[in-house]
């Protein structure tokens, strides 16, 4: 005789509901999956700031070491011309030139002492302080200069000739047309004034230093793809070309660009300034060079802070 085995019955006690045993797991199984997730975008984005401000910092340091030795190159030459002017032998003959007439001979024999003084400093075999130096009067007519073919000239259309009205400083400019066109050059200049007629003269230190470019060069090399520039007080943005890897002159700058770089200039990290690829995201760094009047700034990509986390 066959017994049939009594069936499970879903209403009795001690039997589970399926459906309901599923969205107990399910619901468990979102309580547990919540928070992780939860807990590990907060790391992904504590990771990611930790990581910009690392290269935020080292942007920095670039930056404050780079300006450092720019500082330190202006207060040289400062210092040599600031001498050169004080010398009573140039003075006393800086004051003959500014209150003697072309054709008058101790006005000539002045501009030869003067051009021979000068020729021996630029001629110094120790370290090259400048390449040239020339004697300008409150016109912009140069007066004096070791370089012969620029006597004569008026400079006072040049874009960096309002800088030189101050009294004792630099100038970091590039193309200064007619003197030194496509070439990035210092200006050093101290002021004279003849303290018996009042008329004055500006005496110019010119040089060609390779410092200025060599560490737009170095700063690009810390990061793939970084770029550095100069920005000058006549809003040039000078860096080098990515392709060319020359010297070159960034004209289109727009609002966005300036404002962001102004952001930069008052010490804050920024985002945003890139010149060669400017669809690409970057981090940015910028200091003023007060001895130059101009600021140095160095971008870094953004994938080299978050890279680490992307992988």
């Amino acid at each position: 005789m066959l017994v049939k085995e009594p069936q499970p019955n879903a209403n009795q006690p001690g039997t589970f509901n399926n459906s309901l045993t599923r969205n107990v797991v399910v619901s468990l199984l979102l309580l547990t999956v919540i928070p992780v997730v939860a807990i590990v975008a907060v790391m992904f984005l504590r990771t990611r700031t930790v990581l910009q401000d690392m290269v935020t910092h080292q942007l920095r340091t670039i930056v404050e070491s780079y300006t450092e030795q720019l500082e330190n190159l202006a207060e040289t030459r400062l210092t040599l011309l600031e001498q050169t002017v004080d010398d009573l032998a140039i003075r006393y003959d800086l004051a003959i030139v500014l209150n003697t007439p072309n054709n008058d001979p101790n006005g000539g024999d002045a501009r030869s002492r003067l051009t021979e003084a000068f020729t021996k400093i630029v001629r110094n075999p120790g370290e090259r302080t400048f390449d040239h130096i020339l004697v300008i009067d409150a016109d912009g007519n140069v007066l004096v200069s070791t370089n012969y073919a620029w006597v004569g000239l008026d400079l006072s259309a040049m874009p960096e000739y309002p800088g030189f009205e101050g009294d004792g400083d630099s100038i970091l400019t590039y193309n200064a047309w007619p003197l030194y066109p496509d070439e990035l050059v210092i200006f050093t200049h101290r002021r004279y004034i003849d303290q018996r007629s009042g008329k004055q003269a500006v005496v110019i230190g010119a040089v060609l230093n390779p410092l200025p470019t060599s560490l737009l060069a170095s700063a690009q090399t810390f990061f793939q793809s970084g770029e550095s520039y100069f920005y000058t007080s006549n809003r040039q943005m000078i860096g080098i070309h990515p392709t060319r890897k020359s010297l070159t002159l960034f004209e289109n700058i727009d609002r966005q660009q300036e404002a962001q770089l102004q952001t930069l200039l008052k010490g804050q990290p920024g985002e945003g300034i890139a010149l060669n690829t400017p669809s690409r995201p970057v981090l940015a760094y910028a200091q003023q060079i007060p001895s130059f009047k101009a600021a140095f700034l160095i971008a870094a990509p953004e994938s080299a802070a978050y890279q680490p986390v992307r992988a």
